[in-house]
C-alpha cells in the first residue's frame, strides 16, 4: 500500500481538532475517517482495517491509554501516533509502552502531524518489505531444499515444517498417487498435539476426488461449508482446508492439504502463495524422487544379475556374495556411516568377485594347492574386476572395493600392495567380510571352520592382514548378533509344544 492510498482514524472528542486534522490530511491524499470517542474508534476498528489511528490522550468514557490496549487487539498492523495536551515525560513513556508509535503535543501544528505520519508509514513500509525479503528468502531456501531432495519423506517434511511454521496449520496430510495403481494413498500426517483422534479422522476423511474436482483451478482455500464439504463425513469442528495440487508434466501426483480446525480460523492469500511455489517444486522433487528410484531399482537387480550369473559357474561359492554383502553391511553400520554409504559398501560387497567370471572354473575349485601360474590367474581377479566395471559409468562407485578387496594393512597384499589407510575403506571392508565367509563355508580343498575358530583367525591377522580398528567392530557386530539369533532361537523353542521339541537322545 502507497503512503497516498493509506487509510487513517481520527479519534478525539473535540470537533474543531478532527475537522482540521481531516480537511488537511484529505488533501495529503489520505483516506480520512474519524471518531469522537474512544467505544465508536473500536466500532470503527472492528468492520475496517487503518493503517494508523491519531487519537487524543483525554477524552471521556475511555481514554487514549484504554483506547491503545483495544488498537493493539483489533488493529496489529495499523500504528498510532498519541495526541495531549498534558505533554510530560512520564506521559511519554505510558503511551509508548501501552503500544504508540509516536506523540504529538497540543496544540500543534498540523504540518508536524503529517510529518509524524510520513515518517512512520515510511517505516512501516519498510517493516513490511524487510518482512517480505525474509520471506522471500526463506522460500528460496526452501525451495533449494525441496528441489535438492531425493527423499519422498524429506520432501514431505520440509512441506509439513512450512505449514506448521509459516501458515499456523493445524493440522497437515500429504496424500500421494502411487505410480501403479494410480490410487491415493496417505503418506505423511501430522497435527498439534492438544488435538485429539477426532481430528486425525477428519483428516484422513478428505475426499481425493472432491479435491481432483478443483485440481485444473491450483491451489485452493476453502472455508466453512466449502472446506466440510470436501469430507466423507459430517464436521463441525474444521473450519478451513488449504488443497496444493502436486503437479508434474501435466499429471496430479498427489495433494499436500493443511487443515484448520480453530473457530473462524482462515488461511491467507499470501500464506497460499507460498505454498502454491513450494507445491511446484516438491512436484518435481517428487518425480525426481521416483526415477531416481527406478534407476536405483534397476541398479540393484543389475548387480544381483552379476552376482547371481557369477554363482551358477561356482557352486561352491553359491550364496558366497550374498553372505559377503551381509557381512560388510555390518561393519559399515556399526560403524555408524550414513545409509547411502552403507549400501554402496553392500553392494560393492555383492560385485567383488566380479572378476572370477574370466577365470576357468576347474582354477578356481582346485582340490590341490594351484601352481604359481593359477595363482597368478586367481589374483587377476581384482584387475579383472575393475577393468569389467569401468565401462559401466553407473557402477564406478563399486570399484574401489572391487579393486582393493584383497589388499593387507601390512602392505603385502594385491594388487597394489597398498598399505594401512592407504587402501580404500570399502576394500578394507570388504577383506575382513571375505576373509570371515570364506574360512565358514565349505570349499573344494576344506571343510567350514567353525565360527570360534573363523574369530580368533581374524582377530590374530588384526594389524597385519585387516585394519585393527574394524577387526574389533566386526567382532563385536557378529557377536551380538550371533547372540540375538541365539536368544530367538531359545524363545521359540520354548513357545513349542511338549511334543514338537527336541527329545534327549536314550
Amino acid at each position: 500500500m502507497s503512503e497516498e492510498s493509506a487509510k487513517l482514524l481520527v479519534v478525539d472528542d473535540e470537533e474543531s481538532i478532527r475537522e482540521v486534522l481531516i480537511d488537511f490530511l484529505t488533501m495529503e491524499g489520505y483516506q480520512v475517517k474519524a471518531a469522537s470517542n474512544g467505544h465508536d474508534a473500536c466500532d470503527l476498528l472492528k468492520v475496517e482495517t487503518f493503517d494508523a489511528v491519531l487519537l487524543d490522550m483525554k477524552m471521556p468514557g475511555m481514554d487514549g491509554l484504554e483506547l491503545l490496549d483495544h488498537i493493539r487487539t483489533l488493529a496489529p498492523g495499523a500504528f498510532a501516533i498519541m495526541m495531549t495536551g498534558f505533554g510530560t515525560v512520564e506521559t511519554a513513556i505510558s503511551a509508548m509502552k501501552r503500544g504508540a508509535a509516536d506523540y504529538v503535543l497540543k496544540p500543534f501544528k498540523v504540518q508536524d502531524v503529517i510529518q509524524l505520519v510520513e515518517r512512520n508509514l515510511a517505516k512501516k513500509a519498510l517493516q513490511r518489505e524487510n518482512i517480505q525479503l525474509r520471506e522471500a528468502l526463506r522460500l528460496y531456501e526452501l525451495s533449494e531444499q525441496i528441489a535438492s531432495s531425493l527423499d519422498v519423506e524429506r520432501i514431505a517434511d520440509l512441506l509439513i515444517d512450512t505449514a506448521r511454521e509459516e501458515i499456523k496449520a493445524d493440522g497437515v496430510a500429504l496424500w500421494v498417487q502411487s505410480a501403479e495403481s494410480k490410487a491415493y494413498t496417505c503418506e505423511r500426517r501430522w497435527m498439534r498435539s492438544d488435538l485429539d483422534a477426532s481430528h486425525l479422522e477428519i483428516m484422513s476423511s478428505i475426499n481425493v476426488s472432491a479435491l481432483q474436482k478443483h485440481a485444473e483451478e491450483g491451489v485452493h482455500i476453502f472455508h466453512g461449508d466449502e472446506a466440510r464439504a470436501l469430507l466423507d463425513h459430517d464436521a463441525h469442528s474444521l473450519f478451513g482446508v488449504l488443497s496444493v495440487p502436486l503437479v508434474s508434466k501435466g499429471d496430479v501426483l498427489g495433494y499436500f492439504v493443511a487443515f484448520a480446525f480453530d473457530d473462524g480460523a482462515s488461511f491467507l492469500e499470501g500464506k497460499r502463495k507460498m505454498l502454491a511455489v513450494l507445491g511446484g517444486r516438491a512436484s518435481a522433487a517428487i518425480e525426481n524422487a521416483r526415477l531416481y528410484q527406478d534407476l536405483e531399482s534397476t541398479f540393484k537387480q543389475t548387480i544381483q544379475a552379476f552376482a547371481n550369473l557369477l554363482e551358477d559357474k561356482d557352486p561352491y561359492t553359491r550364496g558366497h556374495s550374498d553372505r559377503v554383502s551381509k557381512y560388510a553391511r555390518m561393519i559399515a553400520e556399526g560403524m555408524g556411516l550414513d545409509k547411502a554409504e552403507v549400501e554402496l559398501i553392500a553392494d560393492s560387497a555383492l560385485m567383488h568377485d566380479i572378476g572370477k567370471l574370466g577365470i576357468r572354473y576347474e582354477d578356481l575349485n582346485k582340490a590341490e594347492p594351484l601352481t604359481e601360474a593359477e595363482y597368478e590367474m586367481f589374483k587377476s581377479h581384482t584387475t579383472r574386476g575393475k577393468w569389467m566395471l569401468e565401462p559401466i559409468k553407473f557402477l564406478h562407485n563399486l570399484i574401489p572395493g572391487v579393486y582393493s578387496h584383497h589388499e593387507r594393512w601390512d602392505g603385502k597384499g594385491y594388487p597394489l600392495g597398498l598399505r594401512e589407510t592407504e587402501i580404500p575403506l570399502h576394500g578394507r571392508i570388504l577383506a575382513i567380510a571375505d576373509t570371515y565367509d570364506a574360512m565358514t563355508s565349505h570349499r573344494a580343498y576344506r571343510r567350514a571352520l567353525p565360527h570360534d575358530v573363523a574369530i580368533e583367525e581374524i582377530k590374530a591377522f588384526a594389524g597385519v592382514q585387516f585394519d585393527p580398528e574394524l577387526v574389533e567392530i566386526f567382532v563385536t557386530e557378529i557377536s551380538l548378533e550371533k547372540r540375538a539369533k541365539k536368544a530367538k532361537a531359545q524363545r521359540w523353542e520354548s513357545l513349542k509344544a511338549p511334543s514338537e521339541r527336541e527329545l534327549p537322545a536314550e
